[in-house]
């Protein structure tokens, strides 16, 4: 029983304030920022990691997300959706037993409705919060993604552990239930898909805290829990929106082994 291998699906282009990842600084200056989503093969059972941008954006972003279309510039191609990648490799949502959310926001989570026969796991905080998020966050969540009655939710509270070489961390700030998650495999070893708790490499490597936060102090210790999880395991973090190691990653049709 083992992890066969990790896929880096190009889900989305985003243009972002650069402020919006690195608190304080950049502010005006509109960076690149990829949506991904990743594939994890394995005897135990298919894991998604993060369900990436509904497609509607494909053809109308400002009818999909509203409000979050003017400060978060979408663009999405067919051959981004989840549904593309998994025919091109035999498979179908019904192939994919565990669904695994960084966390709600807009860019994580608009395919859920394609996975009514997958696990959905979420932080039950982070659940409770989008569907009622305060003023200030309303924008990142769209009850349309995920107000879905046939979808299989498990909500946690904090880690988890899916199987040997697959572990759900706790890793909230960005959002009140942000999380991460630590795959083992074969060759490559201890992979942390970080998600939005480390948008960018210079949020770890500098302690930059992000500047989308919902408790400023859980994010820094979030990102050093991360760190040091990295650091032990002599593992990679990868982190959410980062087109500078994106343009370095393998990705799809090739993939981590």
């Amino acid at each position: 029983m083992a992890i066969r291998g990790l896929y880096v699906l190009p889900n989305a282009d985003t243009q972002v304030d650069q402020s919006l990842f690195l608190a304080g600084r950049g502010m005006g200056k509109k960076v690149r920022a990829p949506v991904l989503v990743f594939l994890i093969r394995a005897d135990e059972g298919n894991i998604i990691f993060d369900a990436g941008c509904d497609p509607d954006v494909i053809s109308d972003a400002k009818k999909a997300w509203g409000n979050a279309a003017e400060y978060l510039s979408v663009s999405m191609k067919e051959e981004g959706e989840i549904r593309h990648y998994l025919r091109a490799l035999n498979l179908t949502p019904e192939d994919i037993k565990y669904l695994v959310l960084s966390h709600l926001h807009i860019d994580h989570a608009g395919a859920l409705r394609f996975f009514p026969h997958s696990q959905i796991l979420v932080q039950e905080d982070e659940y409770r919060y989008a569907c009622h998020p305060s003023g200030f966050a309303a924008a990142n969540y769209r009850k349309a993604d995920f107000d879905y009655p046939h979808l299989n939710w498990k909500l946690l509270d904090g880690d988890y552990r899916l199987f040997p070489g697959a572990t759900i961390v706790l890793s909230q700030g960005h959002s009140p239930g942000t999380q991460a998650l630590v795959v083992d495999l074969p060759e490559t070893g201890t992979v942390i898909l970080a998600g939005d708790s480390i948008p960018l490499r210079r949020n770890v490597e500098k302690g930059i805290l992000p500047g989308i936060v919902w408790n400023s102090d859980l994010a820094m210790k979030s990102i050093q829990r991360l760190k040091v999880i990295a650091e032990e395991r002599g593992g990679t973090i990868f982190p959410g929106h980062d087109v500078e190691q994106f343009q370095r990653l393998k990705k799809f049709p090739d993939y981590y082994r």
